[in-house]
């Protein structure tokens, strides 16, 4: 009797067919596509480093002229990290002095390795049905990814752990009370390192959770603000609250968001001006986002949920970049979990093609020298969010009016 073929079958094909053409190409190529991927690409474990440089002064983490994007619990976290190899020789602007410093870069790897620890332990506890070996593969071709392995690890991001701490969230969501409610503290965690997931709660509205809502808030709350008694205090948020509110608004049109793979399309193909293009871009932006809001109301189906969120995570902020396409992990882990046992069908089949391509280090992707590696990876995540959205829509449509 043949064995059936499940989702997580076709994306390991995809993802690390995609990944050994890569390494192929790039080995006949002498390295060229790893330079491409790595090397042209500077400040790597920038965004680890710089903070933990910054947090030697506390009470002058915020005045650094709008560089401090993080919420105080993040900067709580690094000072932490800082305090294992604590100098007050250096300054912000040595931070590449203290990446070299004594051990810290030993403590980065380390950081990295308790991370894909979480990782493994967590992907293990969601598609636990699928054998060892195939959630081996599944890992390696995760690790190895344009999420992780050149974007996420490379730059040093938070996003990462963030995501790692969402996917938790998620998964202790649908347990019982007790464990739903340590879920709620791990939204306001995750919420506490980059301040966007704490959008997810909206997850309590739609069920309508009200004292839930209030006690999410009050975590939420708590773990906002009362780091600020160590980092400033009410300047520092206020600081922090005006840089926010600038960066939603002048910030720059990266190919990496909604808004800048629609800036790009108005410039490159419809040759309009670039205030005409940012209008537009800017208006497409907001319909990708009140279209994934929409769509995460009206599905009744969870790993479309998660999907809606993690979108707007992954690619409508503004000041976003590369690494955000590390929060898709979520909705791929609780897609192969909820269709595990289900029969290969046209819609499910776009999906885990997409996640695959997404998830791998796909050469043809990233060798255009017009849109390079971000443009196409955000293009295939705005065309996987709007697929589902209109699928979604257009199913519950069809079920209302029956």
């Amino acid at each position: 009797m043949s064995k059936k073929i499940k989702y997580i079958d076709i994306f390991l094909i995809i993802s690390v067919s995609n990944t050994v053409f890569f390494l192929l190409i790039n080995y006949i190529k002498d390295g060229y596509c790893i330079r491409q991927t790595l090397l042209s690409w500077q400040n790597q474990f920038s965004d680890y480093f710089i903070p933990i440089s910054m947090v030697f002064e506390p009470e002058n983490v915020y005045k650094s002229n709008g560089l401090s994007p993080f919420p105080p619990f993040a900067y709580a976290f690094y000072r932490l990290l800082w305090m294992i190899i604590p100098t007050t020789d250096l300054t912000f602007a040595d931070w590449k002095s203290f990446k070299y410093y004594e051990n810290n870069l030993t403590v980065y790897l380390l950081y990295n390795v308790i991370q894909i620890i979480l990782l493994t332990y967590i992907t293990n506890k969601i598609i636990n049905q699928e054998s060892a070996e195939k959630r081996m593969f599944f890992l390696v071709s995760i690790a190895m990814s344009y999420p992780l392995f050149a974007t996420s690890l490379q730059r040093g991001n938070s996003v990462l752990l963030t995501s790692i701490i969402l996917i938790i969230s998620f998964y202790l969501y649908e347990k019982n009370n007790f464990k739903r409610e340590i879920s709620y503290i791990f939204i306001a965690v995750a919420a506490g390192f980059k301040a966007y997931p704490a959008i997810c709660g909206i997850q309590l509205i739609k069920e309508k959770r009200w004292p839930d809502v209030i006690r999410l808030l009050i975590y939420g709350l708590l773990l906002f603000f009362v780091p600020f008694i160590w980092f400033g205090g009410l300047d520092s948020f206020k600081t922090l609250l005006a840089d926010y509110i600038l960066r939603m608004r002048i910030s720059e049109p990266r190919m990496s968001t909604f808004k800048g793979l629609a800036y790009f399309i108005c410039t490159q193909y419809m040759n309009l001006t670039k205030d005409k293009s940012l209008e537009i871009a800017g208006i497409f932006s907001n319909i990708i986002l009140i279209l994934l809001l929409f769509s995460f109301f009206v599905t009744k189906i969870r790993w479309k949920e998660i999907l809606f969120l993690s979108g707007i995570l992954a690619a409508y902020i503004p000041s976003g970049w590369m690494y955000t396409s590390a929060y898709l992990l979520a909705p791929l882990l609780f897609f192969l979990r909820n269709n595990r046992n289900e029969k290969i069908n046209i819609t499910g089949f776009i999906y885990i093609f997409l996640f695959g391509f997404i998830f791998s280090l796909p050469y043809v992707l990233l060798s255009n020298p017009v849109y390079g590696m971000h443009g196409g990876i955000f293009l295939l995540i705005t065309v996987l969010l709007i697929t589902a959205s209109v699928e979604t829509i257009g199913k519950e449509l069809s079920l209302n009016k029956m």
